[in-house]
């Protein structure tokens, strides 16, 4: 969500808030006396400039020719020399990591009395691309996570009123990982013996698995979809079927998610969530 808002100008930066005619000072958090478009707090920025160069990346800004980070990040996006594959695949999610930390930050800075302080976004920066390379490493820790890899199991048993429908089903299934203390929940489509991952959430082990679920459903939820596609969501739960269909069931610790999830589903109705007790047993 947050690469979408950059890549469409929709971060609510000083700058496009003067724009749009809000009365507030536009010079950069940070303490620099320019204004604070995008291509300034992430790259022009003394305090961005500090963080891209002591990360391993370890670039200078200046000599990035692109008039802002994210011209420089579709670039290498858009790069299709086969020589610069590693380069791409190594760069492209710490730098859109990178961007996303000095957000976070200056996000601190405004409204949380926050430092100034560019270790605070290396240390942020470090932690996301450690649980992004151990996402990748999970296929060959655990069999549960080998989503690329063909199933020939049969495709779980469908209520009949799912089975009859012309809406995609969607599965949801989650599990613990007892050595890295983590929590997992996934989102998956199953089509002639083959899972297609749609969205996967590792959380720590203290975080509340119903409450994780539901955090996982919601960001799925928030992605682009056509307005007239439809899915069957299947969860293993009858308690959470109750409270996405009630909401006044939902604990406090997650009922602003639900209520976020009634609502992007209330302008089409495009989603149904549905119990399903085999699907553990069926999960990948």
């Amino acid at each position: 969500m947050f690469w979408w808002r950059t890549l469409h100008n929709g971060l609510p930066l000083r700058q496009n808030l003067v724009r749009r005619g809000f009365r507030i000072e536009y010079s950069c958090p940070f303490g620099c006396d320019e204004s604070e478009s995008e291509s300034h707090l992430f790259k022009d920025c003394p305090f961005a400039k500090l963080v891209w160069f002591e990360l391993k990346l370890m670039i200078r800004t200046e000599s990035i020719s692109q008039n802002s980070i994210i011209d420089w990040i579709d670039f290498w996006i858009r790069d299709q020399d086969t020589n610069n594959a590693h380069i791409r695949n190594s760069l492209i999610p710490e730098a859109i990591t990178i961007c996303w930390s000095i957000y976070t930050q200056r996000n601190q800075v405004l409204f949380q009395d926050g430092k100034r302080d560019h270790n605070d976004v290396l240390h942020r920066v470090s932690h996301v691309m450690k649980n992004i390379q151990h996402a990748f490493e999970l296929p060959s820790l655990d069999p549960f996570f080998a989503l690329d890899r063909p199933h020939h199991r049969p495709a779980p048993s469908l209520p009949r009123h799912v089975a009859n429908s012309s809406s995609i089903t969607i599965f949801c299934c989650w599990r613990k990982d007892a050595l890295s203390r983590t929590k997992s929940v996934i989102l998956y489509s199953y089509h002639n013996s083959r899972i297609y991952p749609l969205i996967m959430l590792v959380v720590n082990m203290k975080n509340n698995m119903l409450t994780s679920v539901v955090q996982c459903l919601r960001r799925w939820m928030l992605m682009p979809h056509d307005p007239h596609f439809k899915a069957v969501i299947c969860i293993p739960n009858r308690n959470l079927i109750s409270q996405l269909h009630q909401r006044t069931l939902a604990p406090l610790t997650y009922s602003i998610i639900i209520d976020d999830i009634v609502a992007i589903n209330s302008p089409y109705g495009n989603f149904t969530f549905t119990f399903l007790p085999q699907l553990e047993a069926a999960a990948p």
